[in-house]
């Protein structure tokens, strides 16, 4: 009984989301490819499907693999995505990367994401923030409610649990992905983000995924590569010739020291 009440409470709070999108003449929607975005996308596709625009920004401060599925999970959806090139690092805030950057990065993206919209004459734009997401410190939020932007999830009620769970109902791939974050975020507060650290943060945690670690974070420490892991995964690193693998190889990338750090990483 438990079991299908949740299923029908994920599935009348996902007939109020539709119904909040047909209120709306359409949607620019910004679109990472992860769990949020992805749920407001075919909710929308769902119920105006003429009138929804993803836009996914192209930019050094986002994984390729992460590219790759936000196109992978378009296709699947049947739309197109659409792709609009900035870069935040070209912004003096975001360049001095202290606990405010994220609210700089943000505020350029949606204001790019504001001019398409006006320019195609669509007054909504939407991005996939969630109740959960109100718990946290994001200083990017600050920015949503200057420049208008909607968040969907929030105004219907939608927690990261049941946003996964109606992705599973719906058959997505994506439902169990686990969450991705801005490559900025690898680099430590004060220190200075580069297209090269970044690219070595993505080239480390790729390799270690690909040795069946699925979630992970390298935190750029300049010449200290700190890495993060769930308790979950604690066994599958602390095998000799898997943590050996990882040492070589993050130290071919740069690195002069490797290390895990015995807090484990929280995934959601």
């Amino acid at each position: 009984f438990g079991k299908n009440t949740g299923i029908r409470i994920v599935f009348n709070k996902y007939r109020q989301l539709k119904t909040l999108f047909e209120s709306m003449d359409g949607a620019v929607i910004a679109y990472s490819g992860g769990v949020d975005s992805t749920l407001l996308l075919k909710a929308g596709l769902d119920a105006i499907p003429r009138r929804i625009i993803p836009v996914m920004i192209f930019s050094d401060t986002q994984s390729l693999s992460q590219w790759q599925q936000a196109s992978s999970i378009a296709h699947h959806l049947g739309t197109r995505l659409f792709y609009l090139n900035l870069d935040p690092l070209s912004l003096p805030q975001v360049q001095a990367n202290n606990n405010r950057r994220c609210y700089y990065c943000k505020k350029m993206i949606f204001e790019n994401l504001r001019k398409l919209a006006d320019l195609v004459n669509i007054r909504n734009v939407l991005e996939g923030t969630n109740v959960d997401d109100l718990k946290r410190y994001r200083p990017g939020k600050d920015c949503l409610i200057e420049l208008n932007v909607r968040s969907p999830l929030v105004e219907t009620n939608w927690n990261s649990i049941q946003i996964r769970k109606m992705l599973e109902l719906l058959h997505i791939p994506n439902w169990n992905t686990p969450s991705q974050s801005c490559l900025i975020t690898r680099i430590p507060y004060r220190q200075k983000p580069s297209v090269q650290r970044m690219w070595r943060v993505e080239q480390g945690e790729e390799f270690i995924r690909s040795l069946g670690i699925e979630v992970v974070r390298v935190r750029d420490h300049d010449q200290l590569a700190r890495i993060e892991i769930t308790r979950e995964d604690f066994h599958k690193f602390f095998n000799y010739q898997v943590y050996s693998e990882i040492n070589t190889n993050l130290k071919n990338l740069g690195y002069s020291y490797v290390t895990v750090d015995l807090q484990p990483y929280q995934q959601w």
